[in-house]
């Protein structure tokens, strides 16, 4: 915590984490289709860029309207912030039968919240080989063993590890040696504002998937459905 800051969660404490929770909650929550979005991971090597698989996003409804990240943030601040992650993740995964059966979905947590236990078992009961687990940095990683021996297990049913942000923040080389991804996904400060031309080198230097604003937008999983 900076200064004498006092987060908006932390004000509202567990209140104000229910409020996040109603949004995200158990199978009575109101299934809000803005709240998770998809953002397409297009298949950069094919010209007419095949969607091979989406990304869940979390929105919150709560007013005044802020970013995600402040909401993970401060959930953390008062020890709730794999409850608020798993909640999240079950959250989307109730929109998996939605989406084409030939695509993944690609979906975000932290270590904290893979060492805890609840998310491994959420996602035992979904199909290994289309599930994505990407792994946000945001903090210090001091036991690596643990995390790839909480994820063996998942990883064995296809699953696959993806590594977020790299190149920023605590996502170092030593987070891909250690995690051995299958799939490293470049910070957004290192391709913000990339033109086609660009897009064009990197399929020439073999990258074979790709996602970002320059491909598209994130939407309701909806607007990607077949026929949408």
């Amino acid at each position: 915590m900076v200064g004498a800051r006092t987060p908006s969660l932390c004000r509202g404490g567990v209140v104000g984490l229910a409020r996040a929770f109603a949004c995200f909650g158990g199978n009575n929550a109101p299934d809000h289709s803005r709240i998770i979005r998809v953002a397409p991971f297009h298949g950069a090597a094919e010209i007419d860029a095949r969607v091979v698989g989406y990304e869940a996003l979390a929105r919150f409804l709560e007013q005044p309207p802020r970013t995600p990240d402040v909401w993970f943030r401060e959930a953390a601040e008062i020890g709730r912030q794999d409850r608020l992650e798993v909640a999240v993740v079950r959250k989307a995964l109730r929109r998996f039968a939605l989406l084409p059966g030939s695509a993944y979905v690609s979906l975000n947590a932290s270590p904290q919240t893979i060492l805890a236990g609840a998310l491994t078992e959420t996602l035992e009961h979904y199909p290994g080989n289309r599930l994505v687990l990407e792994i946000t940095e945001h903090v210090s990683v001091d036991d690596y063993a643990s995390i790839v021996k909480a994820v063996e297990p998942l990883r064995r049913r296809g699953l696959r590890i993806a590594v977020d942000d790299a190149g920023a923040g605590y996502a170092s080389f030593r987070h891909i040696l250690k995690l051995r991804p299958d799939l490293i996904k470049l910070d957004t400060s290192l391709i913000r504002q990339m033109t086609d031309a660009e897009l064009a080198v990197l399929r020439e230097l073999g990258i074979e998937l790709a996602q970002g604003y320059l491909l598209g937008w994130p939407a309701p999983t909806e607007a990607h459905l077949p026929g949408q």
